[in-house]
């Protein structure tokens, strides 16, 4: 995934989906230094747009290792995926 700076300032470095494409998860980088996650829907209700769900965004982590390991425990679905930078670590 090539790394981009999403309306909200954070350079998002990897994003898993759901099967069915419903739900996200972004890992991200803050401008001012540490890691941190989002978990997102998208409905049509709110017009296709991503809607953050749980207001994770505003916790930093140091690495994103640590990143990434708090959204799994915190999103349900997540446990079984993986971010890019984890494929291919042994677990």
């Amino acid at each position: 995934m090539n790394r981009y700076v999403n309306h909200r300032g954070w350079i998002v470095v990897d994003s898993v989906a759901m099967p069915g494409q419903a739900f996200c998860v972004d890992l991200f980088e803050h401008p001012g230094g540490g890691f941190g996650f989002e978990h997102f829907r998208i409905d049509s209700e709110d017009m296709g747009r991503w809607t953050p769900l749980g207001g994770s965004g505003n916790t930093r982590y140091p690495t994103a290792s640590d990143a990434a390991t708090a959204a799994r425990q915190s999103v349900a679905w997540l446990a079984d995926h993986r971010f890019q930078h984890e494929r291919g670590q042994a677990t």
